[in-house]
This record gives C-alpha cells, sequence and structure tokens, in this order.
C-alpha cells in the first residue's frame, strides 16, 4: 500500500479507499478485488519489526525487485487489524456502493474469475 501516495506521506485508510473507488469507476464493479497476499493479522509495529521491514525492503531495493516507492512500510497503520476488511467494506458501503459490489472487491470476483478460468476446458495442440 505504499504506493498509494507520494513519500513522505503514510498511506490512511481514506487513500485505501481512494484507491478503491477509482478502480471500481474505471476497470468497472466486476473487475476489482483486494489480494490475498497480505496478512489479515495485525503487523507488529515495534522498532525491531520496523528495522527488519527496512532491511527487507533495502535487500528487494538492491535486487531490483522493489514495488515503485517501497520506502515506507507495506500497511496503512489505521487499517492495521484483523478487522481491515470489515473496515473496508463500511468505507465502501458509505461511499455508497451495494452489498453486491462490497462483496465481490472483498472476494467474490476473484473466487468468479478463477472459477471461470479452471472450469474452462485446457485446448490441446498435436
Amino acid at each position: 500500500m505504499p504506493y498509494l501516495v507520494a513519500s513522505p506521506i503514510t498511506p490512511a485508510r481514506e487513500h485505501v479507499l481512494a484507491h478503491l473507488d477509482h478502480a471500481l469507476r474505471v476497470a468497472g464493479t466486476e473487475h476489482v478485488g483486494i489480494g490475498s497476499d497480505g496478512s489479515l493479522n495485525t503487523v507488529l509495529d515495534t522498532p525491531e519489526q520496523r528495522k527488519r521491514i527496512q532491511d527487507d525492503m533495502a535487500r528487494r531495493q538492491k535486487l531490483g525487485i522493489a514495488a515503485p516507492e517501497e520506502d515506507r512500510p507495506p500497511f496503512c497503520p489505521d487499517l492495521n487489524t484483523p478487522r481491515r476488511l470489515e473496515i473496508i467494506a463500511d468505507g465502501l458501503a458509505k461511499q455508497g456502493y451495494s452489498a453486491g459490489v462490497i462483496e465481490g472487491v472483498l472476494g467474490k470476483n476473484f473466487a468468479r474469475a478463477l472459477g471461470e478460468i479452471w472450469q474452462a476446458p485446457v485446448a490441446h495442440t498435436p
């Protein structure tokens, strides 16, 4: 999530919600989802953990595999809770999105797309 805002601003809940709103308007409500590659647990925000994160970011930059503007911890402090998806769902509802759209963003869009991909017959060429 650090890429949502310009350095040195720490991304916040409103940045995530604005990003989702933009994606929903541009890509359409059936084509937006929150990735499952992040932890649902709270990220420990201690000096030791910040040092580990900084060391990992420096390693990734040295290897050339860092994300753009990967220069701060990869979480939003006000979404650093196991309830982050509930908070996002509530924020999207307050922006006027329907329960169906919110369910899609929280997982149903991925489930639908992957179901379509995995159920599609595989073409074999001789």
